[in-house]
């Protein structure tokens, strides 16, 4: 470098470095994947993505194997084709003859979009990721005196749970955990069914709600809190995200609390109701798509909601 410390030879030099390591990463990625299947074509990893969006692997009979969702399917997949950490890695590398991918643009539809089709198609290597039905729910009440109720019962599809859960025994195990993190009453809770007290006031880990001692608005408070997570800041809204164009924006619709699904629109058509409406393909609600909605507006809060 001729100019070196001047910022034109400073960037020239950086330029041709990155040139050379790119490089060198073509000759590393060829060496790494000389083990993959024979009937994999080396086009297809050729013209992999750098884009958001769902990927999928196939086998020699055309089965989904594995369903994934990157910000960047080329690296994400490359990661996969070259990881030898551990042998079900390799066993799902070796049996990869094919990989689609579907763009998204935005990161909420492809989480949305991989969660379904995880749950649709089942890929056998996408195991912790499988569960289908919801049966039991986590619902709220208010009693006669102002006290908030919290218990799981199974979803019968007329009212919406704040969360759900594939069996009983999960939905349970989850409230007496919000009972003892959040010093909640287990007769409120409907984990201890008495007349009086409940066990825990007579071990002073309850305030008194079962008992009338504690305030209401104090105990609601306490609720409220335990439960925040779990609700929206309002109960009818779309989403609106990147799109996989400069003209285009993701939708996303919650209605009455419940995922009813997304799909894409015009920006210039961003802020017509009939049109967002008409953009929405119909999608599934479950537990799993609550908590990827809710923790993407709690990673995002300055994202863009409009009221249905």
């Amino acid at each position: 470098n001729e100019a070196r410390h001047r910022a034109g030879g400073d960037a020239l030099a950086t330029v041709k470095l990155f040139e050379h390591l790119r490089g060198l990463e073509d000759d590393i990625l060829k060496l790494s994947l000389k083990g993959l299947n024979s009937n994999l074509s080396k086009k297809i990893i050729d013209h992999l993505p750098e884009e958001t969006g769902v990927y999928y692997f196939m086998d020699v009979e055309g089965e989904v194997i594995y369903v994934g969702k990157s910000l960047n399917i080329r690296d994400r997949i490359l990661s996969h084709l070259k990881n030898n950490n551990t042998k079900r890695a390799m066993e799902m590398r070796d049996r990869v003859v094919d990989i689609k991918w579907e763009l998204t643009g935005s990161e909420l539809i492809a989480l949305l979009l991989e969660s379904d089709e995880i749950k649709r198609r089942k890929p056998i290597f996408n195991r912790q990721q499988r569960r289908t039905t919801f049966q039991y729910g986590l619902f709220t009440l208010t009693d006669v005196n102002g006290y908030k109720w919290l218990q799981t019962k199974r979803i019968n599809g007329t009212e919406a749970p704040l969360t759900s859960y594939t069996t009983q025994k999960e939905a349970r195990a989850h409230l007496q955990y919000l009972v003892d993190e959040f010093h909640l009453c287990q007769k409120l809770c409907s984990l201890y069914p008495a007349n009086g007290a409940c066990f825990y006031h007579q071990i002073s880990r309850c305030h008194g709600a079962c008992v009338g001692k504690e305030p209401a608005d104090d105990y609601n408070f306490r609720v409220d809190t335990a439960i925040e997570r779990y609700i929206y800041r309002e109960n009818n809204f779309f989403v609106l995200d990147k799109g996989r164009n400069e003209n285009e924006l993701a939708v996303v619709k919650v209605c009455n609390g419940s995922y009813q699904g997304c799909g894409y629109i015009e920006k210039e058509d961003s802020d017509n109701q009939v049109l967002l409406n008409a953009s929405i393909k119909p999608y599934a609600d479950n537990k799993d798509v609550q908590v990827i909605i809710k923790g993407y507006m709690r990673k995002y809060p300055d994202a863009k909601v409009l009221g249905v």
